[in-house]
């Protein structure tokens, strides 16, 4: 987990040291007829459905019993959102049609969310969910993450490392905040789920 998390702020810094300040990349393939799809697609990691997404969780896992879970999942887009909005986009300053788009936004809240159900996944107790069922549920998340990476690229909103920047904030983020969470929890008392 801690090289995940390491190697998630290193390619954020590398990519932002690189194109901080442009407003250029390569061009991107257009699917003309399949506008309106695309749209809806990225519309999935908009703030408005990410935080819908949050508190679906957060009172899952309230009902569930897992407060740490519960604590998470509420903490994860909140705080990656924030990083990536109020410091790396304007410490960064790469635009992309008169925006700042380093890293994404839109990736960064939908990976937050994905990467919260991915580690959840793995932390839930053996025999209570079958692996077959974990794999493909985390391929699932994954796959919808990453389509609206690729989306906010074919729309003309970011370009790939814009993506790739806020899917690795976003792993980072969430990596970093359940370390935090369990020391914090593990200080006050007894583990729990």
């Amino acid at each position: 987990m801690a090289c995940a998390a390491v190697g998630s702020v290193v390619v954020t810094a590398v990519l932002g040291a690189r194109y901080a300040g442009s407003s250029t990349g390569p061009p991107v393939p257009r699917l003309d007829g399949y506008g309106w799809l695309v749209e809806a697609v990225v519309a999935i990691g908009s703030p408005v459905a990410v935080t819908i997404l949050t508190v679906l969780m957060v009172v899952g896992l309230a009902v569930a019993r897992w407060p740490r879970a519960a604590v998470l999942a509420a903490l994860a887009a909140p705080v990656a959102s924030a990083l990536t909005e109020l410091v790396l986009k304007p410490l960064v300053g790469r635009t992309r049609g008169g925006s700042l788009a380093y890293p994404s936004g839109h990736t960064t809240g939908i990976f937050a969310v994905v990467t919260v159900v991915v580690v959840l996944l793995t932390a839930v107790p053996a025999g209570r969910l079958r692996t077959r069922t974990r794999v493909w549920a985390g391929c699932a998340a994954v796959a919808v993450a990453v389509s609206v990476a690729a989306a906010s690229v074919v729309v003309g909103d970011h370009y790939v490392t814009d993506t790739v920047g806020g899917a690795c904030v976003a792993v980072a983020t969430v990596l970093c905040l359940g370390v935090a969470i369990d020391a914090v929890a593990d200080r006050r008392g007894p583990r729990q789920k």
